[in-house]
Parts: structure tokens; sequence; C-alpha cells
């Protein structure tokens, strides 16, 4: 904090300069917390998420019941019933946010229901993949992003559970590995030959993309909220 004053460069959290003892208060008042957000801001972002993965779970929906009516199989079903599941998160999103129920705690739980859903996906997927097909290389990819998930909903809910910057920084962190990875999976497939339409591949995944971007957006916010009770 630098004194309006003296020009002396203060720690943030006093209240009057070290130097001249001149009041820092009214100065820091004078120029709010760029990290701040409002709440309706909070909401015009959620409902704008809330949509946008809702259309592109939609999406998935539609591409999973086409493999149903096309081929058989049990994975086909369990991919299709995942779909529904995930639809359910960016429901309660829209609704909660319309409602102007939602804050960020519940959002990021929310968020944290979604990818663990997906964890488990992953992980029948990993399963149905080296044991029925014997493809271990897209069994390890599967469980690779099932553990990622995992990490990213039980990081984010223990963020919320014990406010420490350390659970927020390591969640955010980890969800984008889980990104990171799911994005060099896709193009790994697709340079292989295993996944002929990277476009319709990326769609399918963007809502994951988008969930774990939205989740790390309210942790973020939450380190903010700890920063500003530390000083």
């Amino acid at each position: 904090m630098i004194c309006p004053k003296c020009r002396y460069n203060n720690q943030d959290n006093y209240s009057f300069c070290l130097n001249c003892g001149a009041p820092l208060n009214n100065f820091r008042q004078s120029f709010p917390v760029v990290t701040s957000v409002s709440k309706s801001e909070i909401n015009i972002i959620s409902l704008i998420f809330g949509c946008v993965s809702l259309l592109i779970q939609f999406i998935m929906l539609i591409n999973g019941f086409y493999y149903i009516v096309k081929y058989t199989g049990f994975y086909n079903f369990v991919s299709f019933f995942n779909d529904i599941a995930l639809l359910l998160p960016p429901i309660a999103i829209i609704v909660l946010t319309i409602l102007k129920k939602a804050d960020e705690r519940l959002l990021v739980f929310i968020g944290c229901g979604y990818m663990a859903v997906s964890s488990m996906f992953y992980f029948i997927s990993g399963y149905y993949y080296i044991v029925d097909e014997l493809k271990l290389i897209n069994g390890a990819e599967y469980f690779i992003m099932s553990f990622l998930s995992l990490g990213v909903a039980v990081l984010c809910a223990l963020s919320q559970f014990v406010k420490s910057k350390g659970f927020c920084i390591a969640a955010v962190s980890v969800a984008g590995v889980y990104v990171f990875t799911n994005f060099v999976i896709l193009i790994f497939n697709h340079i292989t030959g295993r996944w002929s339409s990277l476009f319709m591949n990326c769609i399918i995944e963007m809502s994951k993309f988008i969930m774990a971007a939205f989740l790390s957006y309210n942790i973020i916010l939450l380190i903010n909220r700890i920063n500003k009770k530390n000083t």
C-alpha cells in the first residue's frame, strides 16, 4: 500500500503509514480491489455458463442417442445415461440463478457433482476398454481422466469446507491439468486415427472444459475473499 502523502510503500494490512503516520484507510477505500465481483455479475456469468453448458450437453445427449439407435452394447447405454445425468447440473445452475438463490459455494458444489459423475463415467469406460475391448491405451486415457476429474471434485469441495488458500490453489491447478490433459488426448486420438471427427469430439468434451473453468472462476473468488479477510 503506497502512502498518498509521502509515497512510502507499506504492507497492505497497515492502517497508518509506517513512515509518516498518515491514515491509509481512506486511500484504500478510494481505490477498490479490482478482483471484487458483485452478486449481479456472478449471476450473469453463471446464467451464461449454465445456458452454454446445457446447449452442449443436449448435443452430447443427441449424439449418445444416435449411438444407442445405431449400435447396441452396455457402453453406449452407460454413455447415454451419463449424458442425461450431466444435464442436471447446468439446469440447476440456471434455475438457481434465475431465482437468485445461487452463491459461489453452492455453484461450486453443483460443479463438484458434475465432475464426480464424469469421473464415474470415465472409470466405467476405462474398465470397458481394458476388460472387454483389450485396448490398453484407450483404457489408460479414461482412467487418467477419471482420477483427474475426481481430484477436481474433491479439492473443490474441500476448498469450500476448509477456507484455505492451499486447497483453492490446488483445486484450480488440478482443474487446469484436467483441461490440458483432455485436450492432449483429443489431439492424440485424432492424429492416430482413433477418432475421425475432431470437431465433434471437441464439442462433446467442451462441456467438461467449461465446467472446470467455471469451478476455477468460483474458487478464485473464494481466494479473493480469503485474502480480504486476512488484510
